[in-house]
């Protein structure tokens, strides 16, 4: 544009270059080089989540999931319910489910989730409940009867992050071919304001949204690698039998039992051989 160095005085590479040192980029950044240089070009830091088909796409389902039920609500906006079943056998969480319509009546909304709700038995059914949506949340519970309850929304960027900690370690996996996996590579950061970035409006993502809510929920963390029998000539083996008899103590106690007659284990109900199993 040859109008750039009339007007301003100066070059186009100067412009561009005080720019990116405004937003805190150096030149070379992915976004720099799209806006101002015009190349098409892969910036996969300019995404809001690290999907990566390679790692976070599932060929089999544990066996143990336990499903949660994220709900996003609108109407030119499209509702979307996202089925997330967490293992504590793999550690991982598993978005094996979507549902997502727009210009939908609570109606045709509510009949969807009781037909998920039938084919998965959720645990926990949490819904964006902002705004408007507390109301349709409230309706859907009362006059529906279906357990929802308002997702918890605060720090949403933090567990973002802790989402793309799992993603990076394969620890949330999606259905082949899924809405999230194609949203994932559209919905990108705006880093117009560098010390305060935010999600970019160009592209709204409600899967996105309810796939959070549900893996906020999620308990795949908790994995514990089960332990083998505690073998007796151990301190840990009387450890445990010292705590189980103090428990047991406590328990007759708050019962109000007398302790006037207890010369074993076997008095308080407990049996070395309990370890065994």
């Amino acid at each position: 544009n040859p109008y750039i160095k009339a007007k301003s005085g100066k070059q186009p590479i100067e412009i561009i270059s005080e720019l990116a040192k405004r937003r805190g980029l150096p030149i070379t950044d992915p976004s720099i080089q799209r806006e101002y240089f015009g190349k098409w070009i892969k910036d996969t830091n300019s995404l809001v989540f690290k999907f990566d088909a390679k790692k976070n796409v599932f060929d089999v389902l544990p066996s143990d999931l336990t499903y949660i039920f994220g709900i996003d609500i609108g109407y030119n906006d499209a509702d979307a319910i996202a089925v997330v079943g967490y293992s504590h056998a793999t550690g991982c969480s598993y978005l094996v489910e979507e549902y997502v319509q727009d210009k939908s009546d609570i109606t045709t909304l509510v009949r969807k989730i009781e037909a998920l709700q039938q084919a998965y038995q959720p645990v926990k059914i949490v819904m964006d409940a902002g705004a408007l949506g507390k109301k349709i949340q409230e309706e859907i519970r009362v006059r529906h009867s279906l357990p929802v309850e308002a997702a918890d929304k605060h720090r949403k960027f933090e567990y973002i992050a802790l989402m793309n900690d799992d993603l990076r370690n394969s620890k949330f996996l999606a259905v082949q071919n899924s809405r999230f996996e194609e949203d994932a590579m559209l919905v990108q950061w705006d880093y117009s304001n560098p010390v305060k970035p935010k999600i970019s409006d160009s592209l709204h993502s409600d899967i996105h949204d309810a796939a959070l809510y549900a893996w906020r929920e999620a308990k795949h963390y908790f994995q514990q690698k089960p332990s083998g029998p505690v073998n007796r000539n151990t301190d840990a083996y009387m450890k445990e039998l010292e705590d189980k008899e103090a428990a047991a103590l406590e328990l007759r106690k708050q019962a109000g039992d007398e302790f006037t007659d207890i010369s074993s284990w076997e008095d308080l109900g407990i049996s070395d051989f309990d370890f065994d199993e």
